[in-house]
């Protein structure tokens, strides 16, 4: 999974990747099945490694404005085409099979906007899209409740200093939702409503 991150643009801490994997150990060693996503998925960076993780009947739901730049709220991932995206994901998946997008503002995207697009719930979603404080408790709300119960949900840029609105929107949002808790942040910040612990040794650099 290391691999797949490395050539593309963006930013991703690597390491995640095994955050990710006990997660995925999770749901196999339980037989949790659903679909994967990503909210701001830019050049891929990040989604590549999530996609890997895709079973042979789940769909990977992949949602950016892309050049649709009127939408993008806080500048952030600019100069993103759909078909850059498109090309880099059938490169390291192989295929394009098993992927959805949405191109569009997140912020008029609901629930049953994901459940829709991807034929049912997911069970891992990453929320990397605009980072003011509205615009990431509106992801929070309507991903948390696309989700399976044992699912996970990883918050980008929560404690980055040029996004102040990321910490108090994933705050507010776990204070307003006590089945969610914090999994993991040691990279990047992972919620979850399952029940379970990953090892407290953190991963290797």
């Amino acid at each position: 999974m290391n691999a797949a991150t490395n050539g593309i643009p963006g930013w991703y801490y690597p390491p995640a990747n095994e955050v990710l994997l006990a997660c995925d150990a999770y749901h196999k060693a339980n037989n949790l099945n659903g679909h994967l996503g990503e909210i701001g998925v830019y050049h891929g960076r990040s989604a590549i490694p999530l996609a890997v993780l895709a079973g042979p009947d789940e769909i990977f739901l992949a949602v950016d404005c892309f050049e649709n730049q009127k939408v993008n709220r806080d500048q952030s991932g600019q100069a993103t085409r759909q078909s850059a995206f498109e090309a880099t994901y059938k490169r390291w998946i192989g295929s394009t099979e098993n992927l959805r997008v949405l191109s569009g503002d997140s912020q008029v995207m609901t629930t049953e906007t994901y459940l829709q697009a991807a034929g049912g719930p997911f069970r891992i979603f990453s929320i990397d899209g605009c980072h003011t404080e509205s615009a990431t408790r509106h992801d929070l709300e309507a991903v948390s409740e696309a989700m399976i119960q044992g699912g996970f949900i990883t918050v980008d840029d929560y404690t980055h200093p040029s996004y102040p609105g990321v910490k108090p929107a994933v705050d507010k949002f776990l204070a307003a939702h006590p089945e969610w808790r914090i999994f993991d942040k040691r990279c990047r910040l992972v919620l979850s409503n399952a029940h379970y612990e990953i090892p407290a040794e953190p991963p290797h650099a």
